[in-house]
């Protein structure tokens, strides 16, 4: 932009990048497909490193063996689906842009933001989530938004400002 008197270039970048993190167990935690991802190293005027993700779609794994319908239950707690943990896919997110700081540490989704629970029988309906934004954490298994969402399964729609969601125990709050 002849306009900027400072170009911001990304130090690296990928196109039709497909990238795979493990948990501390060594077991598979979630992959990225991105249509492009531009890197930024640390730099004077940024402490951290980050990678901005086009088109993202993210794919997070259950890597627990147990299926304990008990959950930490409140009156604005709700268990969502109660699937076999078996190490297959448990949710799938994607939006139009992301970023991505310090290897994934945190994930900011951002633009028509889907997140869908992957139904464990092909003939249930999935649980969708719709925002327009929604933090990620992959390591904590851990996902929030200060933003209005809405959450649509086979039985209801819940519309709502803010969320909290356990991708590992399947509550949302």
């Amino acid at each position: 932009d002849a306009t900027t008197s400072v170009q911001q270039y990304p130090d690296a970048f990928l196109t039709h990048s497909k990238t795979s993190q493990y948990n501390v167990q060594g077991k598979l935690s979630h992959t990225v497909i991105s249509k492009r991802s531009n890197y930024y190293e640390p730099k004077n005027n940024r402490p951290e490193s980050y990678t901005l993700l086009t088109e993202p779609k993210f794919a997070f794994y259950d890597d627990t063996n147990t299926n304990d319908p008990t959950s930490k239950d409140s009156s604005t707690k709700k268990r969502i689906n109660n699937a076999p943990k078996n190490n297959n896919i448990a949710w799938r997110a994607s939006s139009e842009i992301a970023k991505s700081i310090n290897n994934d540490e945190e994930v900011l989704l951002s633009g028509n933001v889907l997140l869908i629970q992957q139904p464990h029988s092909s003939n249930e309906i999935p649980t969708t989530i719709n925002s327009e934004q929604l933090l990620i954490n992959p390591n904590l298994q851990y996902a929030e938004t200060d933003k209005p969402v809405m959450i649509k399964d086979a039985t209801s729609v819940t519309t709502s400002t803010g969320l909290t969601l356990s991708l590992d125990t399947n509550t949302v709050e």
